[in-house]
């Protein structure tokens, strides 16, 4: 005989993926809850259980038999709580099994490891460490500089934390609709530089040098939060390929429309639902949205690379509507989003010589691209770069940083 479960999510959890499982391991639903929310589906036993996918990565089973009332909290899945199990996806470490309460809790060794730093980051998305403000390029102890700029190139107040190895900026109150892309940009002594395209909707940018332990390489960690914890949640998918869980979550769809119509508040994060969108191929509920994207806001690439990009998937596509959008995205600078640099090229390679013309412009303001960000980074070198500094390695560990 079936039930309604009724599923609420506490305000101290982030947006996240809800399978409801049954016993004979069979998917009745899946959907997508914020904090505060909730949903109520049908089950055909009280013995069904949930897996949510958390921003991180990680996959928590949480079983609790007989209850048809299930509240999910952040502090009860990190306690252990007596109600689930974690799991995880490839690559990706447990999560810690009581509640950090701060950064300086768990803040890494002077060499540690990736699962160190992770975990750091993790508890880092909720608070932030003691700092001081500090004027011109925050240090990065040995390693090199860290800048956040506006559009107009000039550099904006941080401060420094964790023995000048982080820097940060906090509480970035600009209105989305009408902010343009900040540009972080990180200097190795060596003269090696990246610069590295953050969303105008951000409220909270880091970054911190660490030399890994057991591999001697400087690990630059980047993590950007923004003003929109559900687009963060989904770039996080996005950027580590997991189209199960995407496509797994139909309610996410419905999300990314929400963002784009919301598109005059947060085009940032109605690009995200975009991006998402034309990964799962859902062109019917994407509409015109996209082309309001790129005209109203000519600070943003993405909105014209969006809109070619789905005009490419129709019936009956119209070329010169596209070349339209794909050459004022190249006039009007790289993408924000790593996805939308990688669409625009593609889309460029179709055009002919214009198009060769135009790719040959977005090679040179690339640089060389650090692909695996979820926003565009471009590595340089200074005319001043000293190649023998330039070891044993750098790694550059950029991601969005949803609440956890």
């Amino acid at each position: 005989m079936s039930s309604n479960l009724l599923v609420t999510f506490a305000p101290d959890m982030p947006a996240a993926a809800v399978e409801v499982v049954s016993p004979d391991m069979e998917v009745v639903n899946r959907f997508m809850l914020d904090g505060g929310r909730s949903r109520t589906v049908q089950v055909p036993s009280e013995a069904s259980f949930l897996r949510v996918h958390l921003p991180s990565g990680q996959i928590v089973t949480l079983q609790d038999p007989g209850n048809l009332n299930r509240q999910v909290s952040m502090d009860q899945i990190l306690s252990g709580g007596g109600v689930g199990a974690w799991g995880k996806s490839a690559g990706m470490s447990g999560l810690p099994t009581s509640r950090v309460t701060s950064p300086a809790d768990i803040e890494p060794s002077e060499a540690p490891t990736p699962r160190e730093l992770r975990r750091y980051h993790r508890a880092r998305s909720t608070a932030a460490p003691v700092s001081v403000p500090m004027d011109g390029p925050l240090q990065l102890r040995s390693h090199g500089t860290a800048q956040l700029l506006n559009a107009a190139d000039k550099p904006l107040a941080g401060r420094s934390a964790s023995q000048s190895r982080e820097a940060h900026w906090d509480d970035l109150q600009a209105q989305a609709s009408q902010t343009p892309p900040y540009k972080l940009r990180l200097e190795h002594p060596s003269g090696r530089v990246v610069e590295i395209r953050v969303p105008g909707n951000a409220r909270r940018v880091w970054v911190r040098a660490d030399v890994l332990n057991q591999q001697s390489t400087v690990s630059f960690s980047i993590r950007i939060q923004t003003s929109s914890d559900a687009a963060d949640t989904i770039a996080g998918y996005l950027q580590r390929g997991d189209l199960y869980s995407a496509e797994a979550m139909v309610d996410w769809v419905e999300q990314a429309q929400d963002m784009m119509f919301a598109k005059i508040e947060d085009p940032y994060a109605a690009a995200v639902g975009a991006y998402l969108l034309l990964k799962l191929r859902r062109f019917s509920q994407m509409h015109a949205w996209a082309r309001n994207v790129a005209d109203l806001f000519p600070f943003l690439p993405d909105g014209c690379v969006i809109w070619a990009s789905q005009l490419m998937q129709q019936s009956q596509p119209d070329p010169v509507e596209i070349r339209k959008y794909l050459l004022e995205a190249v006039k009007r600078g790289l993408p924000v989003y790593s996805e939308g640099l990688r669409l625009l090229t593609d889309g460029l390679r179709l055009m002919g010589q214009d198009g060769a013309e135009a790719r040959e412009k977005v090679k040179a303001a690339a640089g060389v691209v650090v692909w695996d960000s979820p926003v565009t980074a471009s590595v340089r070198t200074t005319k001043n770069y000293l190649q023998n500094l330039d070891s044993p390695g750098i790694v550059y560990d950029v991601a969005f940083a949803a609440r956890v």
